[in-house]
């Protein structure tokens, strides 16, 4: 399903499937049959196709809108899972009152540790 949100995307913004099939090596019976089995699963005309290239219907504003949405969290979970699969961690910034921060919360980071 990526890959179907990858190629409309592009389709979208670069205005041309043929051009977007060559940004994306692949082919441009390729590129129509996805962008046409996206249309059908979602019951909706994407795209209004001229001999100059192609544009967004009001429908296909929508969909690009939570596309781009859905690509960027899913770029967003690859970057968390890359970081944290090489050892990366982010800061944590704590704060306790004088007795918690000297008896009880070093047991607890150490047990997280």
């Amino acid at each position: 399903m990526e890959q179907h949100f990858l190629v409309f995307k592009e389709v979208a913004e670069t205005k041309n499937i043929t051009l977007s099939a060559k940004k994306l090596h692949m082919s441009q019976p390729s590129i129509s049959l996805q962008i046409q089995n996206l249309e059908n699963q979602y019951g909706a005309r994407f795209f209004d196709r001229t001999n100059k290239g192609v544009t967004l219907t009001k429908e296909g504003e929508i969909f690009y809108t939570h596309v781009r949405s859905v690509l960027d969290i899913l770029m967003n979970a690859k970057e968390q899972i890359s970081a944290l699969s090489k050892g990366r961690r982010g800061l944590i910034y704590l704060g306790a009152t004088l007795t918690i921060g000297e008896y009880i919360l070093p047991n607890i980071l150490a047990y997280l540790l």
